[in-house]
């Protein structure tokens, strides 16, 4: 049977009730159930939040600290794990979304097809995660916290498996052309001196575990890295959940992923940490130059202090970076990734025709 399609009119009046319902959920009582409801919706408006998908279905957290799966109505948006919504109980005793409230943050990525997909709302956190095995990627790295800065969220980089940095000399190469090996202490104090938080953890000699239940308390994060970096691991440590731990591939080197779809876990503090899926690649297309810059506080005090205004800092007579990276003051593999976004930035935009 087609989809019924709705009119502008409809459409209009649907958004406005939800507008209307989110308004009253910014006072801390719960209003009055309305007769502007489906008539099998008998319950009285609730706060919920969405933990994870089931199929059709969507795993929330009621204000009383219940999980329960619930069907949405089809006038709610998609919905992510974050997502604070209100729900009612059905006459057949189900519970059903009926709206989505605002979101403070958004964090996005672009899927297989290019398009750009919502992995978690209403995060105020990104636990940016790596280790010595699989080799950080710096690319990796560069791209989560500009796409977290853009997004409105504070990265902390958080090196995992201090047990195994502390045995092994694990050198990553550079990610572009050259010689460059990049040790993954030297990463950490690479990043320290910017000005990025950055810590580090070891699920096997519980090592960082408790600076890092501090740093989450009362906060909503996602960790988000390389598979195989130790995610899953670290939720399991700071829950005792049973979340499900992939092993590192030791044809690749690369970690399975284990996590298919975004999901919330609470934690003790009263924070929320969610899980979302390894990531090995990202897309730009939603970021743009000054949110680049701003992701770069190393690289953008040198922008604007070429010999040549249209400078593509390569190897361009008197260009200011190219000076600064020979200099020691900007790392080689931060300058590439930087020039690489802005490339991916400016093909984007002509694709776009801007």
């Amino acid at each position: 049977m087609a989809k019924r399609r709705l009119t502008h009119k409809q459409k209009n009046r649907i958004k406005q009730r939800q507008h209307n319902i989110g308004q009253r959920w910014k006072t801390e009582s719960a209003p009055e159930a309305t007769d502007e409801e489906p008539v099998n919706l008998t319950g009285d408006e609730e706060r919920g939040l969405v933990i994870a998908h089931y199929g059709t279905q969507l795993g929330i957290l009621t204000h009383d600290g219940l999980e329960l799966r619930c069907h949405k109505l089809a006038t709610v948006p998609d919905l992510v794990a974050g997502d604070r919504v209100i729900w009612r109980c059905s006459a057949e005793g189900l519970g059903v979304i009926i709206t989505l409230l605002p979101r403070t943050t958004e964090l996005k990525r672009t899927d297989n097809h290019n398009k750009l997909k919502l992995v978690a709302a209403n995060v105020d956190t990104a636990i940016i995660v790596f280790a010595p095995k699989p080799a950080p990627s710096t690319w990796l790295l560069d791209t989560y916290l500009v796409a977290a800065k853009a997004a409105g969220i504070t990265p902390i980089l958080l090196l995992n498996k201090y047990d195994l940095a502390q045995t092994e000399n694990t050198l990553s190469p550079s990610d572009h052309s050259g010689n460059h090996e990049v040790n993954a202490f030297e990463l950490l104090e690479r990043y320290r001196s910017i000005g990025f938080d950055a810590y580090t953890s070891s699920t096997k000699i519980a090592h960082g575990l408790d600076h890092l239940t501090t740093l989450l308390e009362s906060k909503s994060a996602i960790f988000a890295g390389q598979s195989g970096v130790g995610k899953s691991s670290l939720i399991n440590a700071l829950l005792g959940s049973e979340a499900k731990v992939g092993e590192l591939s030791t044809q690749t080197g690369l970690g399975r992923h284990t996590t298919v779809m975004a999901q919330l876990y609470s934690i003790p503090t009263g924070g929320h940490i969610i899980d979302s899926p390894g990531i090995r690649d990202f897309s730009f297309t939603s970021i743009t130059r000054d949110d680049i810059a701003v992701g770069f506080p190393d690289i953008d005090r040198f922008l604007g202090q070429c010999k040549f205004r249209d400078c593509a800092h390569h190897n361009e007579p008197g260009c200011a970076l190219i000076e600064a990276i020979q200099a020691g003051e900007v790392a080689f593999e931060r300058a590439e990734s930087f020039k690489r976004m802005m490339a991916e930035n400016t093909a984007s935009e002509k694709g776009l025709g801007r």
